[in-house]
């Protein structure tokens, strides 16, 4: 299974020559095959309750997404993260905005800063600040909730308990393999620090 998602991330003949660099695009690629099967179960959850507004929007964010395992295909590791992180700041800002708050969409904007500041490295690091930035003002406007792009969702009771699961099964696994690779790369940096001296 780790072989096959390698080699759809990637390629199977792809060979990235840096560690740091593999494991960076490797945790990009994760966050987008997850990011396109939330997308998948959101779709799926608005066409049961009849609501087909979102569907325009999904799919173009879904096409996006899934562009970002062709980059990464592609060795256009930057462009691909360029690409996925605002998706994902987009996306959730419109769903987080168009749904009430007791769903708890609006976390989903922990990962995406973790994710960002993860896969890019020290060199880019304003560019994860600048991500980072964008994720902190979408989520400062998410909660105000005072205006919705997309028609306003009404879920049921049980529809909303099975987003917050939804959320929370996403959000910790996800968080964790971007703080887990932030400490494998330092992990990583003090070890040859160490061997240097």
């Amino acid at each position: 299974m780790k072989r096959a998602i390698r080699h759809l991330i990637i390629g199977k003949d792809t060979y990235i020559e840096s560690a740091n660099e593999f494991k960076q695009v490797m945790l990009s690629g994760h966050y987008a095959l997850i990011g396109l099967v939330v997308l998948v179960i959101y779709s799926v959850l608005d066409l049961l309750q009849g609501t087909k507004d979102t569907t325009i929007v999904f799919s173009i964010a879904f096409l996006l997404i899934a562009s970002t395992l062709v980059l990464h295909r592609y060795g256009q590791h930057c462009l691909a993260n360029y690409i996925l992180f605002p998706s994902f700041n987009l996306v959730v800002f419109l769903i987080g905005t168009s749904e009430d708050l007791v769903t708890g969409t609006s976390i989903f904007f922990l990962p995406i800063a973790l994710g960002a500041s993860a896969v890019f490295n020290y060199q880019q690091r304003k560019i994860a600040y600048a991500f980072n930035a964008f994720s902190f003002i979408l989520f400062s406007l998410t909660l105000l909730q005072g205006f919705s792009i997309l028609p306003f969702r009404n879920y049921t009771p049980a529809d909303i308990h099975f987003i917050q699961l939804l959320t929370l099964a996403t959000v910790f696994p996800v968080s964790f393999m971007a703080i887990h690779l932030l400490n494998r790369l330092s992990h990583y940096h003090a070890g040859k620090l160490i061997q240097s001296n």
